[in-house]
């Protein structure tokens, strides 16, 4: 290696060091106002949360405005606003779950949803026959409930009895 070279490389390896260091700023720090932000980050995105899940109950509660879909149907199913009745157990399903389900993880929160809803359809069903089985109901709410993480048997237990009975006077 010839003396030439090797200045070229120890000069080039001195402005690479020059050009890694970075300057030194100071920045204020502000612990008070990030703690306090975080807190209102938390709250502001539960809301955001809830609201988000409103939305989308109201949006899957529409029917369709399509006019091609609804005439391809059977003209049974072209009704898709929910009945009276259906919206009565879903309100006694939701009942008292309110708080249990915001604190659930987006993806729990939408396989309860969709449980709940085919439940309610086939509860509707069931109090629709003459002799309405009371422990049939049972076994459904209490395979709904099981959804929800972290909950004591006994609980769920009591919630689908409560709800069982709710639903067997609604008949």
């Amino acid at each position: 290696m010839s003396a030439k070279n090797f200045t070229k490389t120890t000069e080039a390896s001195d402005v690479n060091k020059e050009n890694l260091e970075s300057p030194k700023v100071d920045v204020p720090e502000k612990k008070d106002t990030l703690e306090s932000n975080k807190e209102n980050l938390s709250n502001k995105e539960r809301e955001h949360l809830k609201q988000e899940v409103l939305d989308e109950i109201k949006e899957t509660e529409k029917p369709p405005t399509d006019k091609k879909d609804s005439k391809k149907s059977d003209p049974k199913a072209v009704t898709l606003s929910k009945s009276e009745k259906l919206e009565k157990i879903e309100s006694i399903l939701e009942k008292d779950l309110e708080e249990v389900y915001f604190k659930m993880e987006p993806r729990v929160q939408t396989k309860f949803k969709a449980e709940g809803e085919k439940t309610a359809v086939i509860i509707e069903d069931l109090l629709k026959d003459s002799k309405v089985k009371a422990q049939k109901i049972f076994k459904l709410l209490l395979k709904w409930l099981k959804i929800i993480p972290g909950v004591n048997k006994f609980f769920i237990k009591q919630e689908a009895k409560i709800k069982t009975d709710k639903l067997i006077k609604l008949k």
